[in-house]
């Protein structure tokens, strides 16, 4: 597969607009995928055609885009801005319709004047303009959509009133019925507009979270304030309180706390100190910081996680694949009800007048919009609060995929403990051998290793001021440790087997000389302070827990019972990991796994949704679908709950979508007036309605952004 491009697409109106793009998408010769959200107005295509081929099928689909360009400033978005100028435009177009429509009911009411109904209809129609420029077009080209629907019905009641106003005098006419449909729809349009819009405000506040300048520290000592645009790799930054840091990097000076709630969803500021680790667009609470910058803004953890946010939010849910197949045929299938609806009113009997009505009724109440809107909208709301809450939610598959979840496994070290290691011994097997010689090896082959254990040692081995060896022809065996060659003999760190230790719930290493042991080392880890609740909180869910550890059974045994698990695994190599994961789907259907280091990769992918702790290796978060961007376990259990009730919005607005074209199409052809005749509804009834229909969808998704998850983690509001 190819890697996904993203366009902005101009004109869409209705997820038959959105079909009719992919269509025209999928038949270049290059494609390999094309998925067109309409909530987010975004196209994602895979294939090898150009950016200029894909715009030339958009546009012979009669839509307009444009190649989506990661801006270098977040917060220059060229996007927001041709969206809060459409909506000025739109709003003034709405204004003048509902004037003009509002004269037009009151002359049809005092002064029953056809002349003047038709004068004040023109600044309706105008207003309306693109119902028709866009409806007709589509109808010919066979790709009928929203518009088109709007269009024909309007039209056909107009084309009828003059015929009749000219030929007919004393029939009823449809002016002041085609003024109120175009009057509604359009009320109802810009509020779906302006709710879809709030919808994708996650990405807009992360945005916002870039600074536009930065204060470079030079190396005279002077400073300059610069552009973001021009902020690289290595340069220094003076950050002064209340301010936000240009770009990622290191505090090389000064002590303060800055505000990360908007990457990590914890609202306690973080403390910062020389050596800590600063996001771009954090904002420095009190004192002076200098940092070191290690990324261009382009490429910082901000401009990462827009990225990441923006195509989950246009990723397809396989939940959706009815809704969409549904929308590609649905307007032809109205136009089709409404002329057999016209056509047998007549056969009854009916005058041309009332039978038209009814047909009128079934163009506008229709709403394909409803449909297209209930699966990505959701998405759009539940990946954007899960990312300003420090839960990155990579596409909308594995959203749907954790609410399927049965079973829940965990890595140990550095997922449920700290991963801090300390150690509290060091034993000595061979005479020739001591304590700091055992360390001081160790430590040469475990110099450039991220494990939490061979960290330990690296640290010990500085805390007492012992010199770590430099160790050539190093190896590294994934779950087994590591072998290296130092003043020419072989020399390897493992893990132990000692039952004796283990029982204790300690880690134990060895260091071997040519397979010999010479030493061991004992290392105690502590359980993070949130895992208990965490764990808990997910077996309330009715989740079953296990742990798989590479570690020692006893230090394994200790920690599991310590959490109460429903089972653990110890002493496993990367490939052991992901048998037992194949083994618990087989049991439970859907299994996620939570862990951090390179060896957790596999078992990240074998997986049905795997969750890296952000702090973890780039393997492990590479391999995730989710990243929990703080290092708070109380994260994994809201996942899950914030993915529950996306789901149930996006159930709610498939049967709310499906069930109200279903009652409201006959309605409207009177089917139901056969038998109830207070059931007979006007055109203008069912403008509401579609309107109504498709703004409750967008509302009914934006109840996540305001939704309390903190039964699941406190954190998470």
């Amino acid at each position: 597969m190819m890697e996904k491009r993203i366009f902005t697409i101009q004109g869409m109106h209705c997820a038959a607009c959105a079909a009719a793009i992919e269509r025209a998408v999928k038949k270049l010769p290059g494609s390999e995928e094309a998925y067109v959200n309409f909530a987010a107005s975004e196209l994602s295509f895979a294939g090898s055609d150009s950016d200029e081929d894909v715009i030339k099928a958009v546009a012979k689909a009669g839509f307009s885009g444009e190649r989506f360009v990661k801006q270098t400033s977040p917060q220059k978005d060229a996007a927001v801005q041709k969206e809060e100028s459409a909506e000025k435009k739109e709003l003034y177009k709405l204004l003048t319709a509902w004037i003009s429509g509002l004269l037009l009911i009151l002359c049809h009411h005092l002064f029953t004047s056809p002349l003047a109904e038709m004068l004040l209809l023109l600044p309706v129609l105008y207003a309306g303009g693109k119902f028709f420029t866009g409806g007709i077009p589509a109808l010919f080209r066979g790709a009928p959509d929203m518009n088109s629907l709007i269009a024909v019905g309007v039209l056909s009641g107009l084309i009828y009133s003059l015929i009749c106003f000219f030929f007919f005098p004393g029939k009823p006419l449809f002016f002041d019925a085609g003024a109120m449909i175009l009057m509604l729809v359009m009320l109802g349009k810009f509020l779906e507009a302006r709710s879809k819009r709030k919808a994708a405000g996650a990405v807009r506040s992360l945005a916002a979270l870039a600074p536009e300048s930065a204060l470079e520290l030079l190396n005279d000592g002077s400073e300059r304030k610069i552009s973001v645009d021009d902020v690289m790799p290595g340069m220094k930054f003076k950050v002064l309180p209340g301010t936000k840091i240009p770009a990622d990097g290191k505090v090389l000076s000064g002590n303060s706390s800055c505000d990360e709630s908007m990457f990590t969803g914890e609202s306690l500021p973080a403390e910062k100190h020389p050596g800590s680790s600063v996001f771009g667009g954090s904002i420095n609470n009190e004192g002076v910081l200098i940092i070191e910058g290690e990324s261009r803004c382009d490429d910082s953890m901000l401009s990462r996680i827009i990225a990441t946010v923006r195509q989950a939010q246009g990723s397809r849910a396989p939940i959706a694949r009815i809704a969409d197949r549904v929308a590609g045929f649905f307007v032809w299938a109205v136009l089709g009800i409404a002329a057999v609806t016209l056509v047998l009113h007549l056969l009854l009997g009916s005058p041309f007048a009332s039978a038209l009505n009814h047909a009128l009724g079934v163009l506008v109440i229709a709403c394909p919009c409803s449909l297209g809107l209930a699966t990505p909208i959701a998405l759009i709301c539940g990946i954007g609060k899960g990312a300003s809450s420090g839960i990155l939610i990579k596409n909308g598959a594995v959203m749907e995929e954790m609410a399927k979840i049965k079973a829940v496994v965990f890595d140990k070290t550095g997922t449920l403990t700290t991963g801090d290691f300390s150690i509290t011994d060091i034993l000595v097997l061979e005479e020739k051998w001591n304590s700091d010689r055992v360390l001081a090896i160790a430590a040469g082959l475990e110099k450039n290793v991220t494990h939490p254990l061979g960290k330990a040692v690296v640290e010990e081995a500085a805390k007492r001021m012992i010199e770590a060896p430099e160790i050539s022809e190093i190896e590294n065996i994934p779950g087994y440790g590591i072998k290296g060659v130092f003043a020419g003999k072989k020399f390897e760190i493992c893990r132990d087997d000692d039952k004796n230790i283990s029982a204790k719930g300690k880690s134990s290493m060895v260091l071997k000389e040519y397979g010999t042991t010479v030493g061991k080392i004992l290392l105690n880890d502590t359980l993070r302070e949130e895992a208990p609740e965490t764990v808990k909180a997910l077996q309330k869910m009715g989740l079953h827990v296990e742990m798989l550890t590479g570690d020692n059974p006893g230090a394994a045994a200790s920690v599991a019972e310590k959490l109460a698990l429903d089972g653990y695994h110890a002493g496993l190599m990367p490939a052991d990991k992901s048998a037992i994961i194949k083994r618990l789907k087989a049991l439970y259907g859907s299994v996620a796994m939570v862990g951090d280091g390179i060896n957790d990769a596999p078992a990240l992918a074998a997986s049905d949704a795997g969750i890296a702790v952000g702090s973890g290796s780039a393997a492990a978060i590479e391999a995730a679908e989710v990243v929990l961007i703080s290092n708070n376990l109380k994260n994994v259990p809201a996942a899950f709950e914030l993915s529950r009730r996306t789901m149930r919005i996006i159930k709610q607005n498939l049967f709310w979508a499906f069930a109200y074209n279903m009652i409201g199409i006959p309605l409207a052809a009177g089917v139901f007036g056969a038998f109830l005749s207070f059931a007979n509804v006007s055109p203008v009834f069912c403008a509401a309605a579609m309107g109504a229909s498709s703004v409750t969808v967008v509302l009914n998704a934006l109840r996540l952004r305001v939704q309390n998850f903190s039964t699941a983690a406190p954190n998470l509001r």
